[in-house]
Formats: C-alpha cells, structure tokens, sequence
C-alpha cells in the first residue's frame, strides 16, 4: 500500500490559511478583490504602524493597523472615502498566546470622513483587531484608486489603539508628568515666600494632585460621547483635575489649619504652569486635537486617527495658561495688599474663559448644549470680579 506524501508544517499552514479565508467569505459573503491591477508595494502611501512592544507581544488582544496616505486637493473637499482592507497571516508568532476567538484573516471596510481642500497630506490610520499574533499581507483598495500592498508585525492592540504617524507614545504622560513636577517645584517657591509650613503643605498638595486625576477622569466619563475605560490612561479632562485638586487642597488645609486662600492663591500659578506643560503632551499624543484646516497657521499633527494640518487647540491653551500664570506670579507680590483668594479666582476665571472660547475649534465631539455658554458667562463674571476687587484694594 502506497503511504501519503509527508506534508511540511508550510504546508499545512498554507492549507490553513486557506481555509480561513474560504470560511470567512462563507460566511460573510464578502466578494474576492476584482481582478485589476495588482496592488502597489509603496511605504509613502500604505504602511503598518504597530510598535514593538516586547513586553506586550505574548499576551492576547493583538491588532494592527495601517496607516494608507494621500494628498487633498487645493480646490476641492475630498469626501468621504471607503477603504477596503483584506489581511492574510503570513506567519505565526510562535512565542505569542492565540485567543480562541483571533482570527487568520480579515476582509474589512473603513470610511475615511471628509477632509478640507488644501490641507495637504492626510495619513488616516485604521486598525483591525482579534487577530491571530505574527506577520500580516494587507492590501488596502480605496473606492476608485490604485490599491496598495504592506506587510507588517501586529501588536498589542493597547499600544496599536494609541499609534499613529504624528503620535508619540508616553507623550501625554511625560508632559503631564513634567508639568506636575515642575509646578510642584514652583509652589514651593510660593508657600517659601508667604511662610508656610513647606513639608505639609507639600504633603498636602501631592495629595491632591492624585485625588485630582480620579476626578479629572470621573468629569470626562460624565460629559464625553466617547466610551473609556476607568483603567485607560486615556480619557481626562482638566476640569476634573482642578476640581479634584484645589477641593483636596482645601480639605487639607483645613485639617492641618493652614490658611486656606493664602494657599490657593499661592497654588494659582504653579496650576496654571503645570496645565501650560500638560498641553504641550495633548498636542504630541494626538488628544484634545483641533478641527482640521487650511489656515495657515494650522499645524500637522494626529487624533490618533487622522493625520492633517489642524487648529493647535493644544498649543494656543498652554500659551494662555502660560500667560495667566506669569500674570498670577507677578500679582504675588501685590499679596499684602490683595483681598485673600482674589488670585486664584481671577486665574481659573481667565482660564476657563480661554478654554471656553477655544472649545468650538476642537475636533472631540461633546455634550455641550446650554453648558458652555453658562461657563463662559460664570468666568467672564469671575475674572471681572477678582480684577475689580484687586484693583480696589490696590487704590
């Protein structure tokens, strides 16, 4: 009796991927790709973005994603376009954990939304995810345009989710980090020359930083379209901070029997410092990012999505805030002759005010209706008052 022919593990991997995608048209009844021009292999126009990640390549959850360029006309708006993505596994990784639900091969269609006329090159990164860990073939086919190749590693779909040309991964927290750090360092600086004791009010104030990135991440979860998970370093907002901050301050200088406006007056500029160098974090990792536009002086950077010259609503805040807090450091030396707690409500209503003004030119959709309007009225009302109280007591 003749004995089969010895088959190599190639081979029946091949045969496996085979079958993956003859399942996967089964059942979703997806059309194979029209015979046309074979796809172009290009690394300006489709590349796969995911990092390595050593630390992250063997646990399940893995994506990849891919990123395909073009330019926008001068003249006219370039609607929406659908991009059809098919992936094939070209080769496990051998060392990965594969999730039983992971799969071998995809068929996908991704809308890229609008983009403006004469905004230039637009990179729109889009990511598949459940699959199978190793190397991928992707060929990307845009609604009436030239299709293109790219083979690329997949990647732990926590770092691929924030990965995108223009992104600098870690950025947000490093700022935020270094913005922390350095207004700690300035309010030393104050609670120094108004003669408070250093090592509890320190104490204090590290304290409620950490109470405030619990309410910084409670705000955005109440007022944001956008699901975020409470253990995503993601997902913010500033409000939430400085609420959660300044009522923790609070709470501990009552309980240490600090003086309470003193200490918030002396905590208003190293706050607005520390939100100057957050900002500069949002604009580097592709949060808080501003409408797309042609203007002139629009700045190319990411959602973490779309790259596009955009509105640097990231950059014009910390430049306000920056402003407010030289304001605040130099009004420190007026103390003696300042009603207590006039600071501080003059830098967040300046403050608020600025962020208020510049909320319609960001691109994060929000639950606004009758709030913003109500918040800009209340600062304006705020900072008017603090001005005139301080400008009183200096008479």
């Amino acid at each position: 009796m003749a004995h089969p022919e010895r088959r190599s593990g190639r081979q029946e991997h091949d045969d496996h991927l085979r079958g993956q995608a003859t399942a996967r048209k089964r059942v979703t009844g997806v059309r194979a790709l029209p015979q046309v021009a074979a796809p172009r292999n290009d690394p300006s126009r489709l590349q796969v973005t995911a990092p390595s990640c050593t630390l992250l390549e063997a646990i399940p959850g893995q994506s990849v994603g891919v990123t395909y360029w073009f330019d926008a006309p001068i003249d006219n708006v370039t609607p929406s376009t659908q991009v059809r993505l098919v992936g094939d596994l070209l080769e496990l990784r051998t060392d990965a954990t594969e999730s039983p639900s992971a799969v071998h091969a995809f068929d996908v269609v991704h809308t890229i939304p609008a983009v403006p006329a004469g905004v230039g090159r637009v990179s729109a990164t889009m990511r598949v995810t459940n699959l199978v860990p190793g190397t991928w073939h992707i060929v990307a086919r845009p609604d009436n345009a030239v299709a293109f190749e790219a083979d690329g590693e997949s990647g732990a779909a926590v770092v691929v989710a924030e990965s995108a040309p223009g992104v600098a991964l870690g950025a947000w927290a490093a700022f935020v980090g270094l913005g922390a750090l350095i207004g700690l360092i300035l309010f030393a600086f104050q609670i120094q020359k108004a003669a408070l004791p250093m090592l509890s009010v320190l104490t204090t104030a590290i304290v409620a930083c950490l109470i405030g990135l619990i309410g910084a991440k409670v705000y955005y979860k109440a007022q944001s379209t956008s699901p975020t998970s409470w253990l995503s370093a993601g997902g913010m907002c500033i409000q939430g901070f400085i609420v959660g901050a300044l009522a923790a301050l609070a709470l501990g200088a009552t309980i240490a029997h600090l003086p309470l406006f003193r200490l918030l007056d002396a905590a208003s500029a190293p706050l607005l410092v520390g939100i100057a160098i957050g900002r500069v974090g949002c604009f580097r990792a592709g949060c808080c990012a501003g409408r797309p536009s042609a203007h002139r002086y629009a700045l190319w950077s990411s959602d973490r999505y779309l790259g596009i010259r955009r509105i640097p609503t990231q950059l014009l805040e910390g430049i306000g805030a920056l402003a407010l807090a030289s304001i605040a450091v130099a009004m420190v030396n007026l103390e003696s002759t300042m009603p207590p707690g006039a600071l501080l409500l003059q830098s967040l209503g300046g403050y608020v005010l600025l962020r208020q003004a510049l909320l319609p030119y960001r691109a994060l959709p929000r639950r606004e209706g009758w709030r913003r309007p109500l918040a800009a009225a209340v600062s304006a009302s705020a900072t008017l008052i603090a001005v005139g109280v301080m400008a009183m007591a200096a008479a």
